[in-house]
């Protein structure tokens, strides 16, 4: 378990399906951000996906609760961990529930992640893509000190046409800087 000073991370389970199906069928939570999930879909997709992401053992899958009430109220994943190169891949960070929005909950997840991939799992980079229409994701990378490394040309299709990806990334080094 990971506490950050709004929210703590705990293991995502087989319990918790039910609850990612129903926020995995909302347009705007996957919409923006996930292409490795097809829309709608049912628990029983919802439950083959995770099962396979879990079966991983690049991948790190964490539920997101709400310090104040105990909710479960989203997820972040951290994959294509890399031991050898001592890097990985910040994949997402999602908060389903639709009142828990906004109220700096996924800032919070986020930023104890990467304190722990750079603390305790001893990391040296972190990166995370984000396409082009997710303005939201990319103000909260650069906010949280990730910097731009290149762009990702027509990467995803997407509404009708092709969309641009960037990969940033974070070093140990800037993570040191920014102190906590």
């Amino acid at each position: 378990m990971l506490v950050g000073s709004k929210s703590r991370l705990v293991p995502l389970v087989e319990s918790d399906y039910p609850l990612l199906a129903v926020w995995l069928n909302q347009p705007d939570v996957v919409e923006p951000a996930l292409t490795s999930v097809a829309y709608p879909t049912n628990e029983e997709a919802v439950r083959k996906h995770f099962d396979e992401k879990l079966s991983r053992e690049d991948t790190l899958l964490l539920m997101i609760e709400d310090l104040s009430t105990g909710k479960k109220v989203g997820f972040t994943e951290l994959d294509d961990i890399d031991w050898k190169n001592r890097r990985a891949n910040l994949a997402g960070t999602v908060i389903g529930d639709k009142e828990s929005r906004g109220r700096g909950l996924g800032f919070d997840a986020r930023r104890t992640l990467i304190k722990f991939c750079f603390e305790e799992m001893n990391l040296n980079r972190l990166q995370s893509i984000m396409f082009e229409f997710n303005k939201t994701m990319i103000r909260l990378n650069e906010k949280m000190g990730f910097r731009l490394d290149g762009t990702l040309r027509e990467y995803l299709f997407r509404y009708g046409r092709y969309w641009n990806a960037f990969l940033f990334s974070m070093l140990f080094s800037d993570f040191k800087q920014m102190g906590d």
